[in-house]
């Protein structure tokens, strides 16, 4: 894996609570005392991510093993955002698989609480610098753009039981099942299911987007026997990749995205000649930050006495 590289291409998972407005409404407290429902969110927001990385451990065996995984990223009202760097594409698969397994456990242990709130699930790609930005505020970490804008927006798309990806992460789902080479059972467990188009918000200019998910592992729900496609799945997964390759490519605002690390050695997310060039201009630029000599305060307030003093002599002449 590179490690100097200028690049990154992040996977983002985000959890939110599903009737989080009534539950707080249903449990409140008198004023002098915290409300009833706070223990329970506070209690999520600090086990969810221990849940994830009890995911990993129970991930499929075939599954490979990413150099790092899934970390909590910021909180925005009753949702949790993780994030991870990839290095490879087949990689998306036990990301996936940790935060499925952690929705899953979490909504079968309120369930058995009594706790009458579920989860529901979203996942996208961006790619840094190229197309969005990493910035640091105060200590913390924030990501930027307009693929971070597309996550956020398909995120708020989703309903319990069904963890939802966005076309670009579909297309990796289907890339990676086939290149872990699963049997015809085992690809069951990995069956992708196409939901609808549905115009987002703000996205793509008013076209159509599809929208794929992930079955949790015990839905409550059995609505969705009514809208499974019961076609094979080698089937379905042939054909949603065709549609979502061409969806990518003839579009003007998303793509298929790549991966800048040397491990990665499937040509659909290897960077094309114009990624290249960017990439060296982005490393032109690092360069050339990392040469310019760090000055100490000491010496910029020198700098910044001589230019007054050089000011003052100029105005009196």
């Amino acid at each position: 894996m590179s490690q100097d590289s200028p690049t990154a291409l992040r996977l983002f998972l985000s959890a939110d609570i599903e009737g989080s407005t009534d539950y707080k409404a249903r449990n409140q407290a008198p004023e002098d005392r915290s409300p009833e429902w706070l223990e329970v969110f506070e209690k999520f927001f600090g086990e969810f991510p221990g849940h994830v990385k009890t995911g990993y451990e129970k991930c499929e065996h075939r599954l490979p093993v990413p150099p790092e995984q899934l970390e909590s990223g910021k909180f925005a009202g009753d949702e949790i955002a993780l994030f991870v760097k990839l290095t490879r594409h087949e990689e998306v698969l036990t990301h996936l698989s940790a935060f499925r397994k952690a929705l899953d456990a979490y909504q079968v242990q309120w369930k058995e609480d009594g706790i009458d709130l579920r989860l529901k699930g979203c996942g996208w790609l961006a790619g840094f610098p190229i197309k969005n930005s990493e910035i640091h505020i105060n200590g913390t970490t924030d990501f930027i753009g307009p693929y971070m804008d597309i996550g956020f927006r398909l995120s708020k798309e989703a309903i319990p039981d069904r963890l939802v990806l966005s076309a670009d992460l579909a297309l990796m789902f289907l890339d990676a099942r086939n290149t872990c080479g699963f049997q015809p059972k085992a690809t069951e467990k990995f069956k992708l299911r196409f939901w609808e188009l549905r115009l987002l918000k703000g996205v793509l200019a008013g076209e159509p987007y599809p929208i794929f998910y992930w079955d949790l592992i015990h839905p409550d729900s059995q609505w969705d026997d009514l809208v499974r496609q019961e076609v094979p799945a080698e089937v379905f997964h042939q054909t949603a990749s065709n549609l979502l390759e061409r969806f990518l490519s003839e579009s003007n605002v998303l793509r298929v995205p790549f991966i800048n690390e040397s491990d990665e050695d499937n040509p659909r997310y290897q960077p094309k000649p114009e990624d290249q060039e960017k990439i060296a201009n982005l490393q032109g630029q690092t360069a050339e930050i990392e040469q310019t000599p760090t000055r100490s305060p000491d010496d910029l307030i020198k700098k910044a006495k001589t230019a007054k003093k050089a000011s003052r002599t100029k105005k009196s002449k």
